[in-house]
């Protein structure tokens, strides 16, 4: 998920830094959802002994239904930022 905000902050800044109007804000939120659906629990390390199969699933759980929340808010975010970067006659 991290690539896919770099790729995305870095793509923009291709066209130029006087096109390009990434909020920091919205870099800011994009990073939040990732790690709010991602670390909600410290992930379990296998021991010798028997760790619960729930308290090792949680996280990656918890990322997998945040997931779609969270690149429909970088989309959204795209979308709110290409017509004002997208100048084809220029």
């Amino acid at each position: 998920m991290l690539i896919l905000i770099f790729l995305l902050v870095f793509i923009n800044l291709q066209k130029g830094f006087s096109e390009t109007e990434i909020n920091g804000i919205d870099a800011l939120k994009m990073a939040k959802c990732y790690m709010d659906a991602f670390y909600q629990k410290p992930p379990s390390i296998p021991r010798n002994d028997i760790v619960a199969m729930e308290e090792t699933l949680n996280p990656h759980l918890a990322f997998s239904e945040q997931i779609d929340n969270c690149l429909m808010d970088i989309e959204a975010i795209v979308m709110f930022i290409l017509p004002k970067t997208y100048r084809p006659y220029n």
